[in-house]
């Protein structure tokens, strides 16, 4: 069967579309970040993959709640080194910010994240 050359492909619009554009923004912003970086940790590929999973679960802007144990197991590693690569993420690159929220009768739900892009 011929395809038709001005048939529509929402598939191949949607994957080359502005979110892949977005993406890409984001996947910049850490590298020149990175590149910056005088010492390398061994952490760095697990804020980028940190920064990425943020971007793809953050469709609205407005932040990803999840708790050390949702990020240790989406990084594939334990708590303590989630705790570091959030650490990393918000102090020593900066592209990442925590967004603590309180209960009103005390106690506080886990920390929402997002992307700061202002870098």
């Amino acid at each position: 069967m011929k395809r038709n050359e001005n048939e529509d492909r929402p598939l191949i619009e949607h994957c080359e579309g502005a979110e892949a554009d977005d993406r890409a923004t984001v996947a910049s912003a850490w590298l020149r970040l990175w590149r910056q970086q005088s010492k390398r940790h061994v952490t760095d590929l697990h804020c980028e993959q940190f920064i990425l999973a943020i971007f793809a679960c953050d469709k609205r802007g407005l932040g990803v709640q999840w708790t050390y144990e949702e990020i240790a197991d989406r990084l594939r590693v334990g708590v303590s080194t989630a705790r570091k690569v959030v650490e990393r993420c918000i102090k020593e690159f900066g592209i990442v910010a925590a967004i603590e929220e309180r209960y009103a009768r005390g106690g506080q739900a886990a920390n929402k994240y997002k992307i700061e892009m202002q870098v």
